[in-house]
C-alpha cells in the first residue's frame, strides 16, 4: 500500500475494485461535515473514493496539509 510521510506520520491509499482509500483520516474534526460523506461504513479513519464519482482533489490537498500539521 503506497504511502506518503506527512508530517511525522503517514498517509495511506490503495485502489480497490469500486473505490479509492484514503488512511488514515481521524483528528481532522473541523473537516468532519466535510469528509462525512466520504466516511468508510464502521470505520473513523478511513475515507472512500469511489470511481464513478469525481476524485475531491481540493478536500484531499486540505487534509494532507492539515494533517501535516497535526501529525
Amino acid at each position: 500500500m503506497p504511502s506518503y510521510k506527512v508530517g511525522k506520520g503517514y498517509l495511506y491509499f490503495a485502489a480497490y475494485k469500486k473505490h479509492i482509500g484514503f488512511y488514515p483520516v481521524y483528528g481532522v474534526v473541523d473537516m468532519e461535515e466535510e469528509i462525512l460523506k466520504y466516511r468508510a461504513k464502521n470505520t473513523k479513519d478511513s475515507l472512500h473514493f469511489k470511481h464513478t464519482e469525481p476524485l475531491p482533489l481540493a478536500l484531499i490537498k486540505r487534509i494532507i496539509i492539515l494533517k501535516a500539521g497535526n501529525i
